[in-house]
């Protein structure tokens, strides 16, 4: 993926077609599936830990970051594959305790993390916001989708979600790009919660 978006980056007009070929692949392997052997949770944490980190200290491509971090933390994951002659698609939800689970609340964490630290530059921090949203979101949409066993556990962390960036705004200013997507953080939170 990230050869693909280096290339797309130096050619004149991008790569041909869509260009988005490594992302929807990530996506895939991020989902997971009975087309797979085994999951793929500790390398993926690894990989999507190294981007973090590199990118934590200069600016990068949103797309690279987008196309790794945002699927990674999203809680439902879409899995598609073909047997015999059908296609399939499902989904599954990842639920609090599972490994999946542990290694996105570690990549969330060490994204506050990020977000906390003024020296990250700007533009990263804004993607990284974006992420955060989306996660936030999505776990959002799923607590409204699922039953009453996962509801009350989602409700907790979308409100953890929601206390922590008020704590981290209000501890020190920021820059007016900054409070858009905080503010997309407070418009994806429930009212019902």
């Amino acid at each position: 993926m990230e050869a693909e978006v280096d290339i797309a980056a130096r050619r004149a007009g991008g790569l041909p077609g869509d260009a988005k070929r490594a992302a929807q692949l990530v996506k895939r392997v991020i989902g997971g599936g009975p087309q797979f052997w085994s999951d793929f949770e500790t390398e993926l944490h690894a990989v999507v830990s190294r981007l973090l980190a590199e990118t934590a200290g200069q600016p990068t491509s949103k797309g690279r970051l987008k196309s790794l971090l945002e699927p990674y933390l999203e809680l439902e994951r879409e899995q598609v594959w073909s047997a015999d002659d059908k296609l399939n698609i499902g989904s599954l939800v990842i639920l609090p305790g599972s490994p999946a689970w542990k290694a996105r609340q570690g990549i969330l964490n060490q994204v506050r993390g990020y977000l906390a630290d003024q020296r990250v530059p700007s533009e990263v921090r804004l993607a990284f916001w974006a992420a955060l949203v989306n996660a936030h979101r999505n776990a959002n949409q799923c607590r409204k989708r699922d039953g009453e066993s996962l509801h009350s556990e989602l409700r907790d962390v979308l409100l953890d979600d929601l206390v922590w960036a008020r704590s981290l705004l209000s501890q020190n200013a920021r820059e007016f790009e900054e409070l858009n997507p905080t503010s997309a953080l407070g418009h994806a939170f429930s009212p019902d919660l």
